[in-house]
């Protein structure tokens, strides 16, 4: 009790009151129950769609990234409001149930990587300032794990060897 919950992708899905699979995309059952946290049903399609995504957390003057994957439609079973605005062509398109500051769901994946929603999950937790220095500075980490990771991975693999078997010339693709 008095815990955030936020769900993210099947994450949101979970906190609805049900999911179902009517073409067995994910298995034999063809409805299940959620959590019932938030009032959202989802029916699963037969495709899925991943695709960028810029977006806005909580009408915000942030401007965020992400993608978003569906595999069918959740649907709101009573009124909610949106987490985020995504840009698309035609216009912002609402993204997103927003139960409350503590329970919430969203489609995008990277949401968590931008200090606004930080901050506003902090402040749901009830801390005052977040221990984020900025946006990106997170970014910018997260590039420097790849890179050391890569360092890492030259240093005990004979590189030339991986290049020879995929017969690649070294330096080129």
């Amino acid at each position: 009790a008095g815990k955030a919950v936020v769900g993210l992708c099947g994450g949101l899905q979970m906190l609805g009151e049900s999911v179902a699979d009517p073409h067995a995309v994910e298995g034999e059952l063809a409805l299940v129950p959620g959590l019932g946290l938030l009032p959202v049903t989802t029916t699963l399609g037969r495709t899925k769609t991943t695709e960028r995504r810029q977006f806005r957390f909580r009408d915000g003057a942030e401007r965020c990234e992400g993608y978003e994957v569906h595999v069918g439609i959740t649907e709101a079973q009573a009124p909610l409001e949106h987490v985020c605005l995504v840009e698309c062509d035609d216009g912002p398109r609402p993204e997103g149930f927003w139960g409350s500051p503590r329970c919430w769901g969203t489609y995008l994946h990277g949401i968590l990587d931008h200090l606004c929603v930080i901050r506003a999950l902090m402040a749901a937790a009830g801390c005052e300032e977040a221990p984020v220095e900025s946006a990106s500075s997170f970014a910018d980490y997260k590039d420097n794990q790849y890179d050391l990771l890569a360092a890492h991975v030259r240093k005990h693999i004979d590189i030339k060897s991986v290049y020879e078997a995929m017969r690649i010339k070294h330096g080129c693709c």
